[in-house]
């Protein structure tokens, strides 16, 4: 026989090969339909999940969780047997949605899921929505195969494997915590009774905080034993080493505003109560009626520029500046100006000088970095109206380790308002948790601090604060100047 018919023989095996096993194995399985190569940790999990009749798996973002399991594991599933009945819950119905549909395309549009079980094909007749898919089975059914549910949905059909696949959020767990004991206290029952007696459940997520529903669940004697926990350690070892080799957790490690949500959603240290400076209800307290605020209470001004902070991606570049006033007898702190956006130089300085001319605060503390410098002499000789009062008043301000410090740092702003020292002039409406005025996004910042997508709000009212409990009625001589150009000046005078 010639070599190259001998070729095709071999090729032919081993298609058939694989095709066998795929229908066998599902590591096998998820190689040959999707064309992916198992890492030991997909295998681990697997296993892990193949040998409890409950577990739970906790990983890293973008470790391929919903692809292994959600996806994979229900469409093998139905191949082995038609007549299970799959529930999926996720974060919202759209994100639901979401897994339905790459279910769907697999079942419709993958030649090789075909190739391995042919005999899987769609039950329109039933249902083959959005939210639901019924492949032809040989039994009378109401349930559909595949059902997708958002954790806040009313639950509804029986299930013989009930998947939660990142039901909890950074909006769900720790920036709207009303919202994280209400699906403690509301979901979890409804779902777990979709169940009978021989049920399944896997539940798969990258954790948040210690008390969510994860959290909760984790400590359940219902999961002793059976949660597969597996993260970054601070050594930056990778698990999944085809994908994350070192080098790139590294390099995503320096793309992030706060270190502490790499170390969340890499390391799997969720956060803790004792982490949170301040809850909403303790700021939402300190709100009273909006009111001029008189002219003759002395107003501070900090300013967090968004070049300041070498982490933060393109995306996130942010500019703050946050003014207060301070009552004279109570020596209370009232926010006046909330303001943050994506400032170019030139804006930035314009917003300064605009605050200074509205507001004219005494001091204006911008983070002390070669940018600041830079700014304060554009300022000077900019022009605008106003300018060079503004910049009399920049002072440049050394945050250091400051800001961890009990007294003087963020706990300490978050120590000044539980104790009342602050108030919040506003509309006293409700506002929603999207709203994107100033004062909602201070809260939403100070609230979910240190894991918050942004905190340059934060930490402008933080200088804001050390500007006005570093004031002093004496005269002051700072040294300001760019380029290693220093010289003195007169910050300002005895009011």
């Amino acid at each position: 026989m010639p070599q190259a018919n001998a070729g095709n023989i071999v090729q032919k095996v081993s298609e058939a090969e694989k095709i066998r096993r795929a229908r066998v194995n599902i590591n096998d399985y998820m190689e040959y339909v999707f064309d992916i190569e198992q890492a030991d940790l997909h295998r681990q999990w697997h296993d892990f999940i193949q040998s409890k009749k409950w577990s739970m798996i906790l990983a890293p973002q973008f470790h391929g969780k919903s692809t292994q399991i959600t996806l994979g594991i229900p469409t093998f599933g139905l191949g082995k047997n038609p007549n299970l009945r799959f529930g999926i819950v996720r974060q919202s119905e759209p994100m639901g949605h979401s897994a339905i549909s790459a279910i769907k395309e697999t079942i419709e549009e993958n030649g090789r899921y075909h190739t391995v079980f042919p005999h899987v094909t769609p039950n329109k007749k039933l249902s083959w929505k959005l939210d639901r898919l019924t492949v032809v089975r040989d039994r009378t059914d109401e349930s559909p195969s595949i059902h997708s549910m958002g954790i806040t949905s009313a639950p509804s059909g029986r299930k013989d494997w009930l998947m939660f696949d990142d039901p909890c959020t950074y909006v769900n767990s720790i920036s709207q915590p009303r919202q994280r004991q209400s699906i403690i206290d509301n979901s979890w029952t409804p779902f777990k009774n979709l169940l009978g007696p021989n049920g399944r459940m896997t539940y798969i997520c990258t954790p948040y905080h210690e008390a969510d529903l994860t959290g909760v669940l984790r400590k359940h004697k219902v999961f002793a034993g059976a949660v597969f926990a597996k993260g970054i350690n601070r050594n930056f070892d990778p698990i999944w080493e085809e994908v994350w080799p070192r080098q790139a957790l590294m390099d995503w490690f320096e793309t992030e505003i706060n270190p502490r949500e790499f170390w969340r959603a890499f390391g799997l240290e969720t956060v803790s109560a004792d982490e949170q400076l301040i809850t909403v209800d303790q700021l939402t307290a300190l709100k009273v009626p909006f009111f001029k605020i008189p002219e003759t209470w002395h107003k501070f001004t900090g300013v967090d520029l968004a070049i300041a902070n070498t982490r933060r991606g393109a995306d996130n570049k942010r500019t703050s500046i946050f003014t207060i006033a301070v009552d004279p007898e109570t020596k209370y702190k009232y926010t006046v100006d909330i303001r943050y956006g994506k400032f170019s130089s030139p804006e930035t300085a314009r917003q300064i000088v605009e605050v200074s001319m509205e507001h004219k605060p005494q001091l204006i503390y911008v983070e002390s970095n070669n940018y600041q410098y830079a700014l304060q002499e554009w300022i000077a000789v900019s022009g605008i109206p106003g300018s060079s009062e503004a910049s009399q008043k920049i002072q440049p301000y050394f945050t250091g380790s400051e800001k961890t410090d009990a007294s003087i740092g963020l706990p300490g702003l978050a120590g000044e308002c539980s104790r009342g020292m602050w108030r919040i002039p506003s509309d006293m409406e409700d506002h929603s948790g999207t709203c994107k005025c100033g004062t909602c996004q201070w809260i939403r910042e100070f609230t979910t601090y240190p894991v918050a997508e942004f905190s340059d709000v934060l930490m402008a009212s933080w200088m804001s604060m050390r500007a006005a409990n570093s004031y002093s009625y004496e005269p002051q001589v700072i040294f300001i100047g760019a380029g290693g150009h220093r010289k003195r000046r007169m910050m300002y005078e005895i009011p």
